[in-house]
């Protein structure tokens, strides 16, 4: 496992988190991370999960996507929202690594479901194991 973290502490306070994501998306700033995984060729599957941020992809997640290669890899996809689903954060990271396959079953559960979402995340990974995804 391995935390996707910027190199400056993010705040705590949500609103004052929601002000800073969407001056990084407004900007397209791509924060600095505070490191990179380091055997990241040892790995054929690896699961990126991540939260949906003003209706996007966070922009930690580009610099986390730009700065490994994924080329030949499995990926699949998981994320957290508050409302707005995968809000087509899937597909734009399918395009991004043009060069891996990344799974069209990706789950999104809604932050106001996260204590019933045991069941459904663990049918989900039913279906990705079983390749259903």
């Amino acid at each position: 496992m391995f935390r996707i973290e910027t190199a400056q502490a993010l705040p705590l306070d949500h609103d004052t988190l929601e002000d800073l994501a969407l001056g990084w998306q407004e900007q397209g700033v791509r924060p600095e991370l505070k490191a990179l995984i380091p055997n990241m060729a040892d790995y054929d599957t690896i699961f990126i999960g991540y939260p949906i941020w003003w209706y996007d992809l966070p922009m930690p997640m580009h610099s986390f996507l730009e700065k490994h290669d994924f080329a030949g890899k499995t990926v699949v996809l998981f994320s957290v929202h508050g409302g707005s689903q995968l809000s087509g954060t899937d597909e734009a990271i399918a395009k991004m690594l043009t060069e891996s396959t990344v799974i069209g079953n990706a789950l999104t559960i809604s932050r106001s479901d996260m204590d019933s979402a045991e069941s459904d995340v663990n049918s989900w990974l039913d279906d990705v194991t079983a390749g259903k995804g």
